[in-house]
Parts: structure tokens; sequence; C-alpha cells
């Protein structure tokens, strides 16, 4: 079966948020820098490439042992939280295209599931917002499933709660860990370009069924 026949047997689709759907990984990098400022450091080089696939709360726990800060888990993320919600909530924009490929996998039967490793105070508002949210069946985020986007836990709980097995549920991902782990459990994956992980596009290249910078991409592989 070729890369296309695998994409065209799907029956649902799993979408990351941040980086993959939503233009938003600069939001991120904005807050990280705030946040280390704050504590009179610059961002570590490895820092954002390293939490990556993380949990919220993963990240949060990582930090405060990585650099001995005095913070819980729960303060950091409400650091975090302060910063990164005007942003959500009235800036962020989807990529390319987004919602017109959700709107075509609406209208021709997909079940369509959110997996994120963002928190729901901030994607609720954000998908709210660019008038998304109503396209997902399920929407759901790491912490929730005590896992990470390194394993393929929130994958197979989403397409089981879509009636989807993997082979039948595309998966769209913007990073290396996430792309590897989605790919390894025998879901079609397809990548979508963001600089932020520019440095790993030559190994996502290699893994993804499809790599795209936009949207309509898809619409004209699957509905036309």
């Amino acid at each position: 079966m070729t890369k296309t026949e695998k994409l065209k047997k799907a029956k649902a689709c799993i979408f990351d948020l941040d980086g993959t759907l939503m233009d938003s990984m600069s939001v991120w990098h904005r807050v990280d820098q705030q946040f280390f400022l704050s504590k009179g450091m610059t961002i570590p080089e490895d820092y954002q490439k390293t939490i990556a696939h993380m949990s919220f709360y993963d990240i949060a726990r990582h930090t405060i042992e990585r650099f001995g800060f005095p913070e819980t888990p729960e303060q950091l993320i409400d650091i975090w939280m302060g910063i990164a919600q005007s942003e959500y909530a009235f800036n962020i924009k989807p990529k390319r295209n987004a919602r017109f490929l959700l709107s075509k996998l609406k209208e021709n039967g997909y079940r369509i599931g959110l997996a994120t490793s963002n928190q729901e105070k901030l994607y609720v508002p954000c998908l709210k917002n660019n008038g998304l949210y109503d396209f997902f069946d399920i929407l759901v985020n790491v912490d929730s499933l005590k896992t990470s986007k390194s394993e393929p836990t929130i994958y197979f709980h989403i397409a089981k709660a879509l009636d989807s097995t993997p082979e039948e549920t595309i998966v769209f991902e913007d990073i290396l860990t996430a792309t590897r782990t989605a790919h390894d459990a025998g879901f079609p994956v397809i990548s979508v370009r963001d600089n932020a992980s520019r440095k790993d596009w030559p190994e996502i290249d290699a893994i993804a069924d499809m790599v795209i910078d936009d949207f309509k991409d898809v619409v004209d592989l699957l509905f036309y």
C-alpha cells in the first residue's frame, strides 16, 4: 500500500494544536523568554526541544529539577498561564487553510480529535475565538491521561473514542518525537511544517507519510 493509499483509507483525524493546527509556537518562545528573564537567565539552547513532547506538568517538574527553582509545578504552570492566556484567547491564528480542511472533513463524515500538551484554559478559548471548536468530536490533553507524546497513549485513546483503528486515523503533528511516536504505533502521519522544528525537518520528512505547508494540500489529496 502506498502512502497516498494509507491516507485515503482514513475515516478519522487527530490534530495536535501548537505548531500544527495553530501558529502558536512563537508565543511559547516569548513565554519562555519572559520567564527565564524574570529568573535572570536566558533560555538554554536545548530547553525547548527537550520539553516539546512533555505534558505541562512534566515540563514544570523538569524545569524545577533542572534549574533548582523554588516554585511548585502548579505555581510554575500558573505563571506560564498568566503570560500566555491573552495571546491564546485573542491573538493566535490557525495555520493556512486549517479551517477549510476541518470543514471538508466534517462534510465528508470524518470524526475529528484534538491531542495536545496544552491546557484546556488556553486551547478552548483559542479554538472558539477562531471558530474551530465545534469541528471536534473529542479534545484531550496529555495531562489528563498522565502521559506524554513520547508514548502513543493519547493517540490510541482518541482513536478508540472516534471508533477508528490506528490504520484508519491520520495524525497531524509538527514535532519529531510526536511524529515518530504516532508512526511507530501504526498511524499514518501528516507533518505540518513549523519553524520551531526546522532542525528536525530531515528526520521528520523520512518518517511522515506526507509533509505540508498548507492544509489545502490535504484537501486536494483526500477530496479531489
